[in-house]
């Protein structure tokens, strides 16, 4: 059985067509096919202790589509964890990204707070949603810091997980994450180890079925590690 699984998704529509967003049929597909195989749905500190056999959905961005995978998700009974840019949720506004696209819409604050009552985690995915491995310690701190007690004080519960913007991390960073106050730091792809740079894995729009399976797969992570060290190599 493969260790645990924590996906990285971002959007469920079809009708938005961005590489971010995975269609519902595919989502559906995708949650059914992990059932299949023998995993089960699991809270996220287990999938990134890497206990085997567990699957948890991550959902970067907190874009509004993420109510319709809950109702999948619910129904295949594997959890989920959303990150929320703070800067956005205010007004449901697209990250800078998206700026002016309205199928990029993130949701509010009262729309977060119904999904972390029907049991969805909210972490955090920073203020502005900035590459941090940028930052000066000052502005780091305040993205860390800021976010997470925003969280806290309009969800009235603890905020205990960072996804990094971009996936953009460091041994700097990581270190930031847990004086911050958070327990687990979450990559955007491979990561190395730790709770503070904890792997996941991207699906995106253009990932077929066998695709997919691969990622899923134990030597999935791998290949495609190796893969991108490749294309590094030929530029």
């Amino acid at each position: 059985m493969t260790r645990g699984l924590v996906l990285c998704y971002h959007a469920v529509s079809d009708a938005w067509r961005d590489p971010l967003a995975v269609r519902e049929s595919a989502f559906a597909y995708q949650l059914g096919s992990l059932s299949a195989r023998g995993f089960t749905g699991s809270d996220l500190t287990d999938a990134v202790r890497g206990r085997a056999g567990a699957v948890h959905c991550t959902f970067d961005d907190a874009y509004v589509s993420v109510a319709t995978a809950v109702e999948l998700l619910d129904r295949f009974r594997v959890p989920a964890t959303v990150f929320v840019i703070t800067g956005c949720a205010g007004g449901g506004e697209p990250p800078a990204d998206h700026a002016g696209d309205l199928r990029a819409a993130t949701l509010s604050w009262d729309e977060l707070r119904e999904l972390a009552a029907r049991g969805v985690g909210i972490g955090s995915h920073t203020v502005t949603h900035r590459h941090l491995t940028t930052l000066g310690g000052g502005e780091l701190a305040r993205e860390l810091t800021d976010s997470r007690e925003q969280i806290e004080d309009e969800l009235r519960q603890r905020c205990r997980a960072l996804a990094y913007p971009y996936g953009d991390t460091d041994e700097r960073v990581c270190r930031a994450a847990a004086q911050a106050g958070y327990e687990v730091g979450l990559a955007a792809g491979a990561g190395r180890s730790g709770p503070f740079d904890a792997p996941r894995i991207s699906v995106f729009r253009h990932d077929g079925r066998a695709r997919f399976r691969l990622k899923t797969s134990s030597s999935g992570p791998l290949l495609f590690r190796l893969a991108a060290a490749t294309r590094l190599r030929r530029r």
